[in-house]
């Protein structure tokens, strides 16, 4: 990478990233690397045995998360991918949980695939879900091996997590809506346990200005609990502008 090319950003997670990536620092940045739609807890446990058949989905990128979670290669991308500067993680596509097969496959509930009804044909799976002590132990183990891997590649330093509660209201005061009938205080008061998963790894966390955890119903994606107002973006990505100047710095 020349001094004069954008850093290249490996996102494992959501929205969250992406959004501030693309409204508040797109000026220095690209995404070779999105891997979205996808739990921590389907990498390297690929549904390869029992996968069912997958729906058709209105658009590739969805197929392609589909895809990726079912051979469970969303860390794997990241790690064979060339030159990356910076690894953002988010929680945001934990929300919904995972099913899990009896030998030990993962297959994640995500948004794309509930209204397909791609689910309802796991009859022999367990849905662990999002918060459950078992989903926590679990994340816990794979937090750990996605250190050592990051670690190998000489990533872990390069890696940021995002703190990023679920906002209670909008910025025009009202509350925000549902997602999927969960609500944003039955996520906060279950995000701080995964949080402390990674502080207490050693993993770098930002977080955002606490004034600015607002919903935005002028979003490009609509109003959600994880759609935020422009300020939240940028305090985020000032503190990632950091990272990238140095990325530019070591070319």
């Amino acid at each position: 990478m020349t001094a004069n090319e954008p850093a290249r950003v490996a996102i494992l997670g959501s929205c969250v990233s992406r959004d501030m990536i693309q409204m508040s620092l797109s000026d220095m940045t690209r995404v070779p690397v999105y891997v979205a739609r996808q739990s921590v807890l389907s990498y390297y446990h690929p549904a390869t045995d029992n996968k069912p058949e997958h729906p058709e989905f209105p658009h590739p990128f969805q197929l392609n998360s589909y895809k990726s979670d079912v051979y469970g290669t969303g860390l794997k991308q990241v790690l064979i991918a060339e030159d990356i500067d910076l690894v953002l993680i988010d929680l945001v596509d934990e929300r919904h949980g995972v099913y899990v097969s009896p030998i030990g496959e993962v297959i994640t509930r995500s948004i794309d695939g509930i209204p397909t009804g791609l689910y309802d044909t796991l009859t022999d799976w367990d849905l662990v879900e999002f918060g459950t002590p078992e989903h926590l132990v679990a994340y816990s183990q794979q937090a750990e091996m996605m250190k050592d891997k990051l670690i190998e590649k000489g990533l872990f330093e390069k890696t940021v997590v995002i703190h990023s509660p679920w906002a209670t209201h909008l910025k025009t005061g009202e509350e925000a809506p549902l997602s999927v009938g969960k609500t944003a205080d039955w996520a906060n008061a279950i995000l701080p346990s995964y949080w402390k998963i990674y502080e207490d790894l050693g993993f770098t966390i930002i977080k955002p200005d606490p004034d600015t955890i607002l919903g935005d119903r002028e979003h490009r994606w609509g109003a959600a609990p994880f759609h935020y107002v422009p300020e939240f973006y940028d305090s985020l990505a000032e503190q990632i502008r950091p990272y990238l100047e140095k990325a530019s710095s070591d070319r």
